[in-house]
């Protein structure tokens, strides 16, 4: 099996607010090194980004941005060692007011309600 998974409970916090919780899902292909470096370093990279912001993202533009350049960094680490491997990823950030969903590759993220599957992201296709 390809795949690995994230369960971060309180991965980050800052300052009073409360903290949130990271959960991942990756899909590897070609092998599972990404899909495990992917499971071990993508929520600590987005931990790292909120700390040096000092508070949680409260727009969706910024939540963009703090989840792209997470993503980005975790490929930059990844690039030079793993030309032939490599993993989709569906992650959400869950916090006290809000879902934070973002995805790379064919990986959706879908909520429940009820008996419908309400899709919470597109696929990202490069």
């Amino acid at each position: 099996m390809e795949d690995a998974v994230t369960v971060a409970p309180g991965f980050a916090s800052v300052g009073t607010a409360p903290p949130y919780d990271f959960f991942g899902v990756y899909d590897g292909h070609c092998g599972v090194s990404v899909a495990w470096a992917c499971r071990d370093r993508l929520h600590v990279v987005l931990a790292e980004k909120v700390a040096a912001l000092g508070e949680w993202p409260t727009a969706e533009e910024q939540w963009r941005e703090v989840m792209a350049t997470s993503f980005s960094r975790v490929d930059g680490e990844l690039a030079s060692k793993e030309r032939e491997v490599g993993s989709t990823a569906s992650v959400a950030v869950v916090g006290p007011e809000r879902i934070v969903v973002a995805n790379c590759g064919d990986s959706r993220a879908v909520l429940s309600r009820g008996d419908m599957a309400v899709p919470l992201s597109s696929d990202h296709k490069v």
